[in-house]
C-alpha cells in the first residue's frame, strides 16, 4: 500500500517536467478533476448501482474529463495571446465550480430542496447558493473589465 503513493509521487513530477508549460493547465483542471470523477464513479456506479456502468462512466468521468482536457488545452494554447492569469483563473474556476458542484450532487443522489430532505439537503442548497452566486461575481468582474477597457 505505502507503493502505491510513492509510484504515483514520483510519476507526477515527471509529468509536469515533460508537460512543460502545458503542466499548470492540465493540472488544474484534468489532473485534480480524474480522482474525483473516479470517487464519483465508484460510488455511484459499483458501491450503490445508482446507474448503468456504461451511462455511469460516461456521464460521471469521461464526460467531465474531456471538458477539462479540453479546456486546459484551450486554455494552454490562448496563454501566448495574452490571456491574463485573472482570465484564466476567473475561467477556469467557474468550469471547476459547476463540474464539481455537478459531481458532488450527484454523489449525494442530487438532493433537491422539493425531494424528500436528508441530511445532504441543507448542504446541497447552501453550495447551489454559493456555486450561482460565485458565477454571477465572476460573470460581473467580465463584464466590468470590458467596459473598463
Amino acid at each position: 500500500m505505502l507503493f502505491d503513493v510513492g509510484i504515483l509521487v514520483a510519476i507526477i513530477p515527471i509529468a509536469a517536467v515533460v508537460g512543460g508549460r502545458w503542466w499548470p493547465y492540465l493540472m488544474a483542471l484534468p489532473v485534480t478533476l480524474l480522482p474525483i470523477a473516479g470517487k464519483t464513479v465508484q460510488q455511484l456506479v459499483y458501491q450503490e448501482t445508482a446507474i448503468n456502468p456504461a451511462a455511469g462512466w460516461f456521464v460521471y468521468f469521461i464526460l467531465p474529463l474531456s471538458l477539462a482536457t479540453v479546456a486546459a488545452i484551450w486554455f494552454a494554447q490562448g496563454a501566448p495571446a495574452g490571456q491574463t492569469g485573472r482570465e484564466f483563473a476567473r475561467r477556469a474556476l467557474l468550469l471547476t465550480t459547476w463540474i464539481y458542484f455537478s459531481l458532488n450532487f450527484a454523489f449525494f443522489r442530487f438532493p433537491w430542496p422539493w425531494a424528500e430532505w436528508t441530511s445532504r439537503t441543507p448542504n446541497g442548497i447552501i453550495f447551489t447558493l454559493c456555486a450561482i452566486g460565485f458565477t454571477v461575481l465572476a460573470l460581473k468582474c467580465t463584464l466590468r473589465e470590458k467596459h473598463a477597457s
